[in-house]
């Protein structure tokens, strides 16, 4: 990254929570149908964790969107229990 790329933003429009792992100071996701524009604390608000632990906490969870049939029986409270215990 070029000294005059350094410090833009950077804002992808997508409807897919896939992208949410992408939040950071610089990245932000805005959300064309729900009309939100999401940032790091956003993220963490509506899933529990950083945007970092987004691949994790959905392999868990599973996703029906991506195939993804996650662990049967665990739900967002255990693994963002059990995510947080681990990031400590």
């Amino acid at each position: 990254m070029s000294n005059a790329n350094m410090g833009n933003r950077v804002i992808i429009a997508s409807g897919d929570q896939d992208f949410y792992q992408l939040c950071s100071d610089m990245v932000q996701v805005w959300s064309p149908i729900k009309k939100i524009l999401v940032n790091v604390s956003d993220v963490q608000t509506m899933f529990g964790c950083h945007p970092i632990n987004m691949p994790i906490y959905k392999a868990l969870l599973g996703d029906k969107s991506d195939n993804i049939p996650g662990i049967r029986g665990v739900g967002p409270k255990t693994i963002i229990k059990h995510l947080s215990s681990l990031l400590q």
